[in-house]
Protein backbone atom coordinates (compact mmCIF):
# COMPACT_ATOMS: atom_id res chain seq x y z
CA UNK A 1 0.00 0.00 0.00
CA UNK A 2 1.06 3.62 0.16
CA UNK A 3 3.93 3.92 2.43
CA UNK A 4 5.41 7.19 1.90
CA UNK A 5 1.63 8.19 2.46
CA UNK A 6 1.19 6.65 5.74
CA UNK A 7 4.59 8.17 6.83
CA UNK A 8 3.44 11.61 5.57
CA UNK A 9 0.38 11.37 6.80
CA UNK A 10 1.82 10.09 10.25
CA UNK A 11 3.86 13.63 10.66
CA UNK A 12 0.69 15.19 10.24
CA UNK A 13 1.72 16.33 6.64
CA UNK A 14 -1.29 17.05 4.98
CA UNK A 15 -2.64 13.67 3.41
CA UNK A 16 -6.01 13.74 1.74
CA UNK A 17 -7.65 11.17 -0.17
CA UNK A 18 -9.29 11.91 -3.31
CA UNK A 19 -9.26 15.52 -4.36
CA UNK A 20 -12.19 17.72 -4.33
CA UNK A 21 -12.67 21.54 -5.52
CA UNK A 22 -9.63 23.15 -6.55
CA UNK A 23 -8.65 19.89 -8.68
CA UNK A 24 -6.25 17.42 -6.93
CA UNK A 25 -5.81 20.68 -3.74
CA UNK A 26 -8.40 20.37 -0.93
CA UNK A 27 -8.63 24.12 1.05
CA UNK A 28 -6.52 25.81 -1.35
CA UNK A 29 -8.14 28.87 0.14
CA UNK A 30 -7.83 27.95 3.70
CA UNK A 31 -11.43 28.69 4.80
CA UNK A 32 -12.11 25.48 6.95
CA UNK A 33 -9.61 25.14 9.72
CA UNK A 34 -9.50 26.19 13.45
CA UNK A 35 -7.35 29.05 14.43
CA UNK A 36 -4.09 29.36 13.16
CA UNK A 37 -4.55 25.31 11.93
CA UNK A 38 -5.38 24.76 8.95
CA UNK A 39 -7.86 21.67 7.57
CA UNK A 40 -5.81 19.61 4.61
CA UNK A 41 -2.87 21.04 4.98
CA UNK A 42 0.24 21.15 7.49
CA UNK A 43 3.18 23.52 8.78
CA UNK A 44 6.10 22.10 10.05
CA UNK A 45 10.05 22.74 10.98
CA UNK A 46 11.02 25.43 13.47
CA UNK A 47 8.99 28.72 11.89
CA UNK A 48 6.02 26.99 10.46
CA UNK A 49 3.47 29.00 8.63
CA UNK A 50 -0.26 30.22 10.10
CA UNK A 51 -3.33 30.74 9.00
CA UNK A 52 -4.42 34.43 9.19
CA UNK A 53 -7.51 36.70 8.42
CA UNK A 54 -5.06 39.44 8.16
CA UNK A 55 -4.56 39.08 4.40
CA UNK A 56 -6.94 37.13 2.20
CA UNK A 57 -7.20 37.00 -1.72
CA UNK A 58 -10.31 36.02 -1.61
CA UNK A 59 -12.94 34.90 1.17
CA UNK A 60 -11.21 35.13 4.64
CA UNK A 61 -8.62 33.55 4.74
CA UNK A 62 -5.23 32.97 3.75
CA UNK A 63 -1.89 31.08 5.12
CA UNK A 64 1.51 33.46 6.34
CA UNK A 65 4.75 32.79 6.34
CA UNK A 66 6.54 35.43 8.62
CA UNK A 67 10.18 34.48 8.98
CA UNK A 68 13.17 36.69 11.54
CA UNK A 69 16.63 35.14 12.48
CA UNK A 70 17.46 35.32 15.71
CA UNK A 71 21.36 36.49 14.89
CA UNK A 72 22.68 34.38 12.33
CA UNK A 73 20.68 31.31 13.32
CA UNK A 74 18.52 30.77 9.88
CA UNK A 75 14.72 29.97 10.06
CA UNK A 76 12.90 27.76 7.80
CA UNK A 77 9.17 26.51 7.62
CA UNK A 78 7.06 24.49 5.35
CA UNK A 79 3.42 23.80 4.02
CA UNK A 80 2.48 20.95 2.48
CA UNK A 81 -0.66 18.69 1.05
CA UNK A 82 0.13 15.21 0.06
CA UNK A 83 -2.69 13.61 -2.05
CA UNK A 84 -2.84 9.67 -2.02
CA UNK A 85 -5.28 9.36 -5.80
CA UNK A 86 -7.18 11.22 -8.22
CA UNK A 87 -3.70 11.75 -10.11
CA UNK A 88 -4.21 10.19 -13.94
CA UNK A 89 -0.28 8.92 -14.85
CA UNK A 90 0.42 10.80 -18.42
CA UNK A 91 -1.50 14.23 -18.54
CA UNK A 92 -0.36 17.50 -17.41
CA UNK A 93 -1.47 19.49 -14.25
CA UNK A 94 -1.38 23.11 -13.79
CA UNK A 95 -0.30 24.87 -10.28
CA UNK A 96 -1.81 28.40 -9.70
CA UNK A 97 -1.60 30.53 -6.72
CA UNK A 98 -1.45 33.72 -5.14
CA UNK A 99 1.33 35.67 -3.52
CA UNK A 100 1.44 38.80 -1.47
CA UNK A 101 4.78 39.55 -0.96
CA UNK A 102 5.50 42.08 2.50
CA UNK A 103 9.30 41.04 3.11
CA UNK A 104 12.12 39.86 1.04
CA UNK A 105 15.27 40.39 3.18
CA UNK A 106 18.38 39.38 2.78
CA UNK A 107 19.50 35.84 2.04
CA UNK A 108 15.44 34.98 2.39
CA UNK A 109 14.30 31.97 -0.44
CA UNK A 110 10.53 31.26 -0.67
CA UNK A 111 10.06 27.64 -3.13
CA UNK A 112 7.32 25.69 -4.34
CA UNK A 113 7.76 21.63 -5.24
CA UNK A 114 5.69 19.35 -6.79
CA UNK A 115 6.39 15.44 -6.12
CA UNK A 116 4.44 12.55 -7.81
CA UNK A 117 4.16 9.19 -6.66
CA UNK A 118 2.79 5.96 -7.71
CA UNK A 119 0.64 3.46 -6.35
CA UNK A 120 3.08 1.76 -4.18
CA UNK A 121 4.35 4.97 -2.73
CA UNK A 122 7.21 5.40 -4.67
CA UNK A 123 8.44 8.75 -5.53
CA UNK A 124 8.38 9.32 -9.22
CA UNK A 125 10.43 12.15 -11.51
CA UNK A 126 8.50 15.70 -10.08
CA UNK A 127 8.65 19.29 -10.83
CA UNK A 128 12.20 20.16 -8.33
CA UNK A 129 12.03 23.44 -6.10
CA UNK A 130 11.16 26.12 -7.89
CA UNK A 131 11.54 29.87 -6.46
CA UNK A 132 8.63 32.58 -6.68
CA UNK A 133 8.04 35.96 -5.50
CA UNK A 134 4.45 37.34 -4.27
CA UNK A 135 3.39 40.90 -5.82
CA UNK A 136 4.71 43.61 -3.53
CA UNK A 137 2.66 44.72 -1.21
CA UNK A 138 0.03 43.20 -3.44
CA UNK A 139 -1.55 40.11 -4.61
CA UNK A 140 0.11 38.27 -7.44
CA UNK A 141 -0.87 35.41 -9.49
CA UNK A 142 2.07 32.57 -9.95
CA UNK A 143 1.55 29.82 -12.51
CA UNK A 144 3.21 26.53 -13.93
CA UNK A 145 1.81 25.04 -16.53
CA UNK A 146 1.59 21.59 -18.37
CA UNK A 147 3.39 20.17 -15.23
CA UNK A 148 3.45 16.26 -16.53
CA UNK A 149 2.24 13.52 -14.50
CA UNK A 150 4.57 10.66 -14.91
CA UNK A 151 2.93 7.09 -16.40
CA UNK A 152 2.00 5.32 -13.26
CA UNK A 153 1.44 8.36 -10.89
CA UNK A 154 -1.59 8.31 -8.95
CA UNK A 155 -0.56 10.64 -6.21
CA UNK A 156 1.18 13.95 -5.70
CA UNK A 157 2.50 16.19 -2.87
CA UNK A 158 2.59 19.72 -3.00
CA UNK A 159 5.17 21.59 -0.63
CA UNK A 160 5.67 25.21 -0.16
CA UNK A 161 9.45 26.06 1.76
CA UNK A 162 10.06 29.19 3.25
CA UNK A 163 14.11 29.62 4.07
CA UNK A 164 16.53 32.21 4.99
CA UNK A 165 20.47 31.73 5.24
CA UNK A 166 22.56 32.07 8.50
CA UNK A 167 23.12 35.93 8.66
CA UNK A 168 22.29 38.37 11.45
CA UNK A 169 19.12 40.21 10.03
CA UNK A 170 17.68 37.47 7.72
CA UNK A 171 13.84 38.09 7.24
CA UNK A 172 11.17 37.14 4.90
CA UNK A 173 7.31 37.30 5.01
CA UNK A 174 4.80 36.36 2.49
CA UNK A 175 1.05 35.80 2.31
CA UNK A 176 -0.65 32.44 0.19
CA UNK A 177 -4.13 31.72 -0.78
CA UNK A 178 -6.25 30.19 -3.55
CA UNK A 179 -3.88 27.53 -4.46
CA UNK A 180 -4.99 25.41 -7.23
CA UNK A 181 -3.56 22.12 -9.03
CA UNK A 182 -5.47 20.83 -12.35
CA UNK A 183 -5.43 18.97 -15.03
CA UNK A 184 -4.29 21.43 -17.93
CA UNK A 185 -7.16 19.75 -20.43
CA UNK A 186 -9.99 20.44 -17.24
CA UNK A 187 -10.49 16.56 -16.50
CA UNK A 188 -12.10 15.66 -12.52
CA UNK A 189 -9.67 13.78 -10.82
CA UNK A 190 -9.64 10.63 -11.17
CA UNK A 191 -11.99 8.29 -8.81
CA UNK A 192 -10.74 5.57 -6.88
CA UNK A 193 -11.06 3.75 -4.07
CA UNK A 194 -10.82 5.58 -0.68
CA UNK A 195 -7.85 5.37 1.27
CA UNK A 196 -7.39 4.07 4.83
CA UNK A 197 -5.25 7.22 5.83
CA UNK A 198 -6.57 9.06 8.34
CA UNK A 199 -6.61 13.18 7.67
CA UNK A 200 -5.08 14.90 10.22
CA UNK A 201 -7.16 17.50 11.07
CA UNK A 202 -7.43 19.93 13.69
CA UNK A 203 -8.86 19.16 17.25
CA UNK A 204 -12.95 19.86 17.18
CA UNK A 205 -14.97 19.61 20.40
CA UNK A 206 -17.17 16.79 20.48
CA UNK A 207 -21.37 17.00 19.52
CA UNK A 208 -23.38 17.03 22.51
CA UNK A 209 -24.48 13.67 22.96
CA UNK A 210 -28.22 12.71 23.28
CA UNK A 211 -29.34 12.17 27.12
CA UNK A 212 -32.41 9.92 27.74
CA UNK A 213 -33.29 8.82 31.30
CA UNK A 214 -33.06 5.13 29.83
CA UNK A 215 -29.33 5.48 28.95
CA UNK A 216 -27.60 8.52 30.95
CA UNK A 217 -24.62 9.83 28.77
CA UNK A 218 -21.22 8.66 30.12
CA UNK A 219 -18.97 12.11 30.79
CA UNK A 220 -17.19 13.69 28.30
CA UNK A 221 -13.94 15.04 28.91
CA UNK A 222 -13.04 18.56 28.86
CA UNK A 223 -11.01 20.27 26.43
CA UNK A 224 -8.43 20.87 28.31
CA UNK A 225 -7.14 17.60 28.83
CA UNK A 226 -5.89 18.02 25.39
CA UNK A 227 -1.92 19.84 25.23
CA UNK A 228 -2.39 23.67 25.37
CA UNK A 229 -0.78 24.74 21.49
CA UNK A 230 2.68 25.60 22.62
CA UNK A 231 3.53 23.33 25.54
CA UNK A 232 5.38 20.40 25.56
CA UNK A 233 4.21 16.69 27.00
CA UNK A 234 6.54 14.87 29.40
CA UNK A 235 7.20 11.56 30.30
CA UNK A 236 3.69 10.73 31.83
CA UNK A 237 2.35 10.81 28.62
CA UNK A 238 2.99 7.27 27.37
CA UNK A 239 3.27 8.00 23.84
CA UNK A 240 5.59 10.43 24.44
CA UNK A 241 7.65 8.26 26.45
CA UNK A 242 8.11 5.59 24.37
CA UNK A 243 9.36 7.89 21.38
CA UNK A 244 12.32 9.18 23.42
CA UNK A 245 12.68 6.07 24.59
CA UNK A 246 13.96 5.31 21.16
CA UNK A 247 15.94 8.14 20.64
CA UNK A 248 17.79 8.02 23.92
CA UNK A 249 18.64 4.39 23.02
CA UNK A 250 20.52 6.03 19.68
CA UNK A 251 18.41 6.86 16.25
CA UNK A 252 21.10 5.60 14.20
CA UNK A 253 20.75 2.09 15.92
CA UNK A 254 17.23 2.05 15.27
CA UNK A 255 15.12 -0.13 12.68
CA UNK A 256 13.28 0.86 9.73
CA UNK A 257 10.27 -0.12 11.89
CA UNK A 258 10.69 1.60 14.66
CA UNK A 259 11.15 4.68 13.74
CA UNK A 260 8.49 4.43 11.22
CA UNK A 261 6.35 3.62 14.55
CA UNK A 262 7.86 6.82 16.04
CA UNK A 263 6.57 8.86 13.14
CA UNK A 264 3.25 7.70 13.44
CA UNK A 265 3.54 8.42 17.10
CA UNK A 266 4.58 11.81 17.03
CA UNK A 267 2.03 12.54 14.34
CA UNK A 268 -0.87 11.42 17.41
CA UNK A 269 1.20 13.64 19.55
CA UNK A 270 1.00 16.66 17.22
CA UNK A 271 -2.56 16.39 16.77
CA UNK A 272 -3.28 16.64 20.81
CA UNK A 273 0.17 18.58 21.34
CA UNK A 274 -0.57 21.55 18.55
CA UNK A 275 2.87 24.06 17.91
CA UNK A 276 4.89 21.81 20.61
CA UNK A 277 8.19 22.55 19.92
CA UNK A 278 9.67 19.31 21.38
CA UNK A 279 7.28 17.69 18.94
CA UNK A 280 8.47 19.50 16.18
CA UNK A 281 12.32 18.70 16.70
CA UNK A 282 11.84 14.82 17.77
CA UNK A 283 9.99 14.53 13.89
CA UNK A 284 12.57 16.36 12.12
CA UNK A 285 15.10 13.95 13.96
CA UNK A 286 13.10 10.85 12.89
CA UNK A 287 12.75 11.95 9.71
CA UNK A 288 16.26 12.66 9.16
CA UNK A 289 17.44 8.99 9.90
CA UNK A 290 14.73 7.60 8.23
CA UNK A 291 14.51 8.88 5.15
CA UNK A 292 18.30 8.82 4.70
CA UNK A 293 18.57 5.17 5.61
CA UNK A 294 18.46 4.93 1.92
CA UNK A 295 20.34 7.68 0.43
CA UNK A 296 23.46 8.11 3.03
CA UNK A 297 24.85 10.78 0.49
CA UNK A 298 21.78 13.57 1.82
CA UNK A 299 22.72 12.16 5.81
CA UNK A 300 25.60 15.19 5.92
CA UNK A 301 23.67 18.02 4.72
CA UNK A 302 20.40 17.14 6.56
CA UNK A 303 22.48 16.68 9.44
CA UNK A 304 24.15 20.00 9.18
CA UNK A 305 20.90 21.68 8.72
CA UNK A 306 19.15 20.41 11.85
CA UNK A 307 21.78 21.10 13.99
CA UNK A 308 21.87 24.73 12.79
CA UNK A 309 17.77 25.04 13.92
CA UNK A 310 18.45 22.54 16.98
CA UNK A 311 21.87 23.47 18.60
CA UNK A 312 21.11 22.72 21.79
CA UNK A 313 18.88 19.66 21.52
CA UNK A 314 19.76 16.70 23.89
CA UNK A 315 19.86 14.58 20.59
CA UNK A 316 22.63 17.28 19.10
CA UNK A 317 25.59 14.84 20.54
CA UNK A 318 24.28 11.59 18.50
CA UNK A 319 23.46 13.91 15.33
CA UNK A 320 27.05 15.14 15.61
CA UNK A 321 28.95 12.00 16.31
CA UNK A 322 27.15 10.39 13.64
CA UNK A 323 27.69 13.38 11.03
CA UNK A 324 31.32 13.20 11.95
CA UNK A 325 32.06 9.14 10.91
CA UNK A 326 29.83 9.72 8.04
CA UNK A 327 31.79 12.65 6.84
CA UNK A 328 35.12 10.49 7.11
CA UNK A 329 33.42 7.55 5.20
CA UNK A 330 32.59 10.36 2.32
CA UNK A 331 36.25 11.58 2.48
CA UNK A 332 34.70 14.92 3.51
CA UNK A 333 37.97 15.53 5.99
CA UNK A 334 37.88 19.13 6.43
CA UNK A 335 34.06 19.07 7.13
CA UNK A 336 34.65 16.19 9.87
CA UNK A 337 37.95 18.13 11.15
CA UNK A 338 35.44 21.20 11.86
CA UNK A 339 32.77 19.45 13.51
CA UNK A 340 34.91 17.39 15.74
CA UNK A 341 36.51 20.97 16.61
CA UNK A 342 32.94 21.51 17.75
CA UNK A 343 32.00 18.78 19.47
CA UNK A 344 35.12 18.37 21.59
CA UNK A 345 34.54 22.09 22.54
CA UNK A 346 30.89 21.44 23.72
CA UNK A 347 31.64 18.04 25.28
CA UNK A 348 34.72 17.41 26.72
CA UNK A 349 34.30 15.09 28.98
CA UNK A 350 32.50 12.48 26.59
CA UNK A 351 33.22 9.19 26.08
CA UNK A 352 34.05 10.00 22.27
CA UNK A 353 36.72 12.63 23.22
CA UNK A 354 39.57 10.30 23.08
CA UNK A 355 38.97 8.61 20.07
CA UNK A 356 37.77 11.90 18.60
CA UNK A 357 41.13 13.54 19.61
CA UNK A 358 42.76 11.12 17.54
CA UNK A 359 40.67 11.47 14.61
CA UNK A 360 41.34 15.10 14.98
CA UNK A 361 44.82 14.68 13.69
CA UNK A 362 44.38 12.14 11.46
CA UNK A 363 41.41 14.13 9.61
CA UNK A 364 43.80 17.12 9.52
CA UNK A 365 46.54 15.26 7.56
CA UNK A 366 43.70 13.66 5.51
CA UNK A 367 42.23 17.08 4.40
CA UNK A 368 46.03 18.47 3.64
CA UNK A 369 46.86 15.71 1.25
CA UNK A 370 43.54 16.14 -0.43
CA UNK A 371 43.91 20.00 -1.12
CA UNK A 372 47.37 19.31 -1.87
CA UNK A 373 46.29 16.48 -4.61
CA UNK A 374 43.69 18.66 -5.92
CA UNK A 375 46.08 21.69 -6.36
CA UNK A 376 48.55 19.40 -8.54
Amino acid sequence: MRKIFYALAALGLGVVNLAKGEGLITNGGFESGDGEGTDDWNSTLGSPPARTDAEAHSGKYSMRSTLKNDGPVPSEGHLGQSVVSGVAGGKTYDLTFWAKQTDHGVSYVQEYAIEWYDDNGARLLGKGLTRFRGGNDKWAKVSAEGIPAPVGATGVRLVFRFVTGAVAGGSGEVFIDDVALVASDGSAPVAVQLSEVKLPVSVKKPAPKKITQAKPAKPVKPAAALGQAGANPDASDPTWAGVTAVLKQGVAKADRDSLQKCMRDLGTLRRKWRQSPAISEASELVVLYLFTKSKPEQFTPSAVRWLSRYPKSEWARDVMVDTVYLQIDQALYRDAGKLIGEFLGRFPGDAEVPKFKILQNHVKKFAEATEKNRLK
